[in-house]
């Protein structure tokens, strides 16, 4: 085995005996910051909503030319059938280099349904119908060769969950509700629809190996209300609360033009050489403002934990879920 080492990141070359076949190049974890520390911040990039035609290229350019392989992108069923052969060869691509698919949006046709009923937001009419069609896609991306392990509601579980309370008419306190059903607590009403709802979805990810999971540590309950826990984004409309950068965009409104330390500064100053932490990180491959905030927020969190003494370990769901849960998904 020979370490090489190409544009910032480690290949561990494995040379056959003879007859055997061509050698594998496997990307090795990527590292940042002060990569001699013991002090470790673990990182999670993700991405949502592809593939895009325009930006998932420029978005993957950013991550790749700085060495980071190891991300996961959350997909639409209905943008791949856009272009069906070159979105498969991109995303198996994206696998050979070490990163992985995840899956989002699963109606082959339709933009965005939420899995679960909403009001105000497109949606499907029941769990059902939207397990039927998760079920498909998931086996349309195996039967391309795509390794897949993990799922994120196109509006996240939380927001979801909240929707479809508000749309049955639930009185009582739906945040709490939503907490409850997601802890398997008992709820009462017409929570009692939303709770069968979700316990429909969470037999059919368990049917199909599927994870809908943000970070949550071994004894600790595997889906939480959110699968991030912070976003990078020039777009008004998002959030961006990765580091302390303000994109130009935000500085055109001065009541969100503040720097303040986002959660990757908190976090690198809470860590000590035994207490490592991690950060799943959501943006989108939608607009070319996120791709050019995304290379500023990685460019910023490198400069800081270097000046810290932190190193930067970079993940796909599936390493980060292995690390803090002490078993692969």
């Amino acid at each position: 085995m020979l370490v090489l080492m190409a544009a910032g990141v480690a290949l561990l070359v494995a040379f056959p005996a003879c007859g055997q076949p061509a050698p594998t190049i496997i990307p090795a974890l990527t590292a940042g910051g002060d990569a001699s520390s013991g002090k470790i911040m673990r990182i999670a990039w993700t991405f949502d909503d592809g593939p895009h035609p325009q930006h998932t290229g420029p978005m993957r350019q950013v991550m790749e030319s700085r060495g980071i392989t190891q991300t996961t992108w959350f997909v639409q069923y209905n943008r791949i059938n856009n272009d069906v052969d070159a979105n498969v060869a991109k995303m198996l691509e994206i696998q050979r280099l070490g990163g992985e698919i995840g899956i989002h949006a699963v109606d082959p046709v339709r933009d965005h349904l939420s899995w679960f009923p909403m009001t105000d937001k497109a949606s499907y009419d029941d769990i059902d119908a939207a397990m039927r069609d998760l079920k498909a896609f998931h086996q349309f991306l195996t039967g391309k060769g795509l390794k897949v392990k993990f799922v994120r509601p196109p509006y996240d579980l939380y927001s979801e969950l909240l929707a479809y309370l508000q749309k049955v008419g639930y009185e009582g306190d739906a945040r709490q509700a939503v907490r409850d059903i997601v802890a398997g607590k008992p709820v009462t009403g017409q929570a009692q629809q939303v709770k069968a709802a979700y316990d429909t979805m969470q037999a059919e990810l368990q049917s199909l190996g599927l994870h809908l999971s943000g970070g949550a540590s071994a004894g600790q309950p595997e889906t939480t209300l959110n699968s991030w826990e912070a976003e990078a984004s020039g777009h008004m409309n998002r959030s961006d609360n990765v580091t302390r950068h303000v994109s130009p965009e935000r500085l055109k409104h001065p009541d969100q033009a503040k720097a303040n330390p986002g959660a990757f500064e908190r976090a690198v100053d809470q860590i000590t050489p035994d207490q490592p932490r991690s950060l799943i990180v959501l943006a989108h491959d939608t607009f070319a403002v996120d791709v050019t905030e995304v290379g500023v927020d990685v460019d910023t969190m490198d400069a800081y934990a270097e000046l810290q003494g932190v190193k930067i370990e970079y993940y796909t769901m599936s390493g980060l879920y292995e690390i803090l849960r002490g078993a692969p998904p």
